[in-house]
C-alpha cells in the first residue's frame, strides 16, 4: 500500500506517512461514532421491544422466583445444573466435595439450605460474583414488592437472571419442582390442615413478605383458607412460568443477538469502503475488481439475501407477535412457541403438533394476534324430548347451576344461563357458562386443554341429571 501511495502522489515519505495517518485516524473516528449509533440505537430497541414489553411477565417471575427460593431453601438451585447429577452420580456435591451435614428441628427438615462447600480460588470468585448478582436480583423484587417503581436496569437485571436460569434447564422439565414438592410435604403433610401466615414464616421471610405471599396463595384458590395443595398447585404453576418466561427471554436475545452482528458488518463494511475512498484507494479498477465477485455472488446467494432482509423486516418492522400469543394464520389458531430470524415456530392449539413458517411467508400472509387470554365463553346444546314440561326444565337448571357453583372461581365463572332456543320437532335448549381460566400461569394451550376437559365432566354431570329428572334428551 505504501508503494502505491508513493507512485500516485510525488511527495516525500513523510508527507505521505502523515497522510496515511490522517485518513487512518479520521476513517477511526467515523468508526467509533457510527459503532457508537449502532450500540446506542440497538439498546434503546431492546429496551423497548424485550424489557418494557416483558416488564409485567418479569415483575410476577421475579416474585414467584424468590417465594419458590425461600420455600424449598436451596440458595437460588431452583432449576438444577447439570452437572449437579454427574457430580451426585459420583457421590459428591456440585464441586465434587462431600458437603457438610447439618441437623435442624424436625419440622424444617427438608428444608434445609445447601451446606458450604470448600471451594477453589477460581470457584470462590465465581461464587462471589453469583451472590453479588442474586443479592440484587432479591433487592429489587423486594422493591417492587414495597410498591417501588422498577427501572429498565432493574428490569434487565431481572431478566438476566431467568435467561440463566432458563439455560441451566432442559424444556419441559419437571423433575425438579417434584423433587421440591417431596422435600416440602415433610414439612407440611396432607393431614396438616390450612397453612396460617404463620406457618409462611418458617421460610426465612417476614411478616410482610408473608402476608404478601399468602394473599396470592388465596388468589390462586380463591378462598379465604390455603391448603397443602393450594401451596402444591402453585408452586408447579410458578415453576413452569418462571421456565417459559427464561426460554421466551432466550429466544429475544438470539434475535437481538443476530441483529448485532448484521449491522456490526455494515458498519465494519461501510468503514472500510470510506477509509479506501479517503486514502484514495479505491480506483475505478478496484472498485471493478471488488464488484465482479461481488455481482456473481448476488446470482448464488441473492434469494438468501431476500429472505434474511424479509425476516428481518417481519422480526423488528411488522412485529405482529411476541412468544406466547396465540394467532391465527390461514384459519388455523396457533400459539407463538419461537421466534427467530429466518423463521417462526408455532404450536397448534389444543394439540402438540409444531407448525414452522418461513418469515418470508409470514411477510405475505394476514395475521390475527389475539391478545389476551383465550374466550371463557362456553355452550352446550341439549335437544329435550318435546314431552319436557317446564318444572322439569327449571329443575335441570337448579341442579346445573348447584354443581357450577361448587366450583365456583376455580373451574367456572359466577354465569350460568339456560335458553329455550326453539321449538320444533324437540325443545331446543342451550346451556351458556364461563371457565376460569387465564394465561398468567400457564399457557394457551393448556388453558384449552383445561376448557375441553372441563366440558367433559360438565357433559357426564348434565348426563347424570337428565337420568335423574327422567328427561330424554340429545346433545349437538
Amino acid at each position: 500500500m505504501f508503494h502505491y501511495i508513493r507512485a500516485n502522489w510525488d511527495t516525500s515519505n513523510t508527507d505521505i506517512i502523515f497522510h496515511i495517518v490522517k485518513w487512518s485516524l479520521t476513517s477511526l473516528l467515523i468508526f467509533s461514532f457510527c459503532w457508537l449509533l449502532k450500540t446506542v440505537l440497538l439498546l434503546k430497541w431492546e429496551a423497548h421491544a424485550v424489557y418494557n414489553r416483558f416488564r409485567d411477565r418479569i415483575l410476577r417471575a421475579g416474585f414467584q422466583l424468590y417465594f419458590l427460593a425461600c420455600i424449598s431453601g436451596t440458595y437460588w438451585d431452583i432449576f438444577k445444573p447439570k452437572e449437579k447429577g454427574e457430580a451426585e452420580k459420583n457421590g459428591h456435591g456440585r464441586n465434587g466435595h462431600e458437603p457438610e451435614k447439618t441437623e435442624l428441628p424436625e419440622n424444617m427438615r427438608g428444608l434445609e439450605r445447601k451446606p458450604t462447600i470448600e471451594k477453589t480460588n477460581v470457584e470462590r470468585v465465581k461464587s462471589k460474583k453469583e451472590m453479588e448478582e442474586e443479592n440484587r436480583f432479591i433487592k429489587d423484587i423486594k422493591r417492587h414488592m414495597l410498591s417501588e417503581e422498577a427501572t429498565t436496569y432493574d428490569i434487565k437485571h431481572m431478566a438476566k437472571k431467568f435467561v440463566t436460569l432458563a439455560k441451566l434447564s432442559s424444556r419441559d422439565q419437571d423433575d425438579d419442582i417434584f423433587e421440591i414438592l417431596e422435600e416440602c410435604q415433610k414439612n407440611f403433610p396432607h393431614d396438616h390442615g390450612d397453612i396460617s401466615k404463620e406457618d409462611l414464616l418458617k421460610f426465612e421471610v417476614d411478616e410482610n413478605e408473608a402476608e404478601l405471599l399468602y394473599v396470592e396463595l388465596q388468589g390462586e384458590n380463591h378462598s379465604a383458607t390455603v391448603s397443602y395443595e393450594t401451596l402444591e398447585k402453585w408452586m408447579v404453576r410458578a415453576h413452569k412460568n418462571c421456565l417459559a418466561l427464561g426460554y421466551t427471554l432466550i429466544d429475544a436475545k438470539e434475535v437481538v443477538n443476530c441483529l448485532n452482528k448484521l449491522m456490526s458488518g455494515v458498519v465494519i463494511i461501510a468503514v472500510i469502503l470510506s477509509w479506501l475512498f479517503l486514502m484514495k484507494i479505491a480506483t475505478t479498477k478496484l472498485i471493478v475488481l471488488i464488484a465482479s465477485p461481488l455481482l456473481a455472488a448476488t446470482f448464488i446467494f441473492g434469494d438468501t439475501c431476500k429472505t434474511l432482509f424479509e425476516g428481518i423486516i417481519f422480526a423488528f418492522v411488522r412485529h405482529p407477535f411476541d412468544v406466547g400469543d396465540r394467532c391465527i394464520i390461514d384459519g388455523i389458531e396457533m400459539e407463538v412457541k419461537q421466534l427467530g430470524i429466518l423463521s417462526t415456530t408455532f404450536l397448534k392449539i389444543g394439540g402438540r403438533e409444531e407448525s414452522i413458517y418461513p418469515n418470508s411467508v409470514l411477510v405475505t400472509k394476514p395475521i390475527d394476534n389475539l391478545k389476551g387470554d383465550p374466550d371463557p365463553n362456553d355452550c352446550i346444546e341439549l335437544n329435550l324430548d318435546p314431552t319436557t314440561d317446564k318444572s322439569q326444565i327449571d329443575e335441570l337448571e337448579k341442579k346445573i347451576k348447584k354443581y357450577l357453583e361448587l366450583d365456583r372461581g376455580v373451574k367456572y365463572d359466577d354465569y350460568c344461563r339456560t335458553v329455550i332456543k326453539g321449538i320444533e320437532n324437540n325443545i331446543r335448549t342451550a346451556v351458556h357458562f364461563k371457565h376460569t381460566m387465564s394465561t398468567l400461569d400457564v399457557t394457551h394451550s393448556q388453558c384449552y386443554e383445561k376448557k375441553n376437559k372441563q366440558r367433559s365432566e360438565l357433559l357426564l354431570e348434565l348426563k347424570q341429571f337428565l337420568q335423574d329428572l327422567n328427561i330424554k334428551a340429545t346433545t349437538n
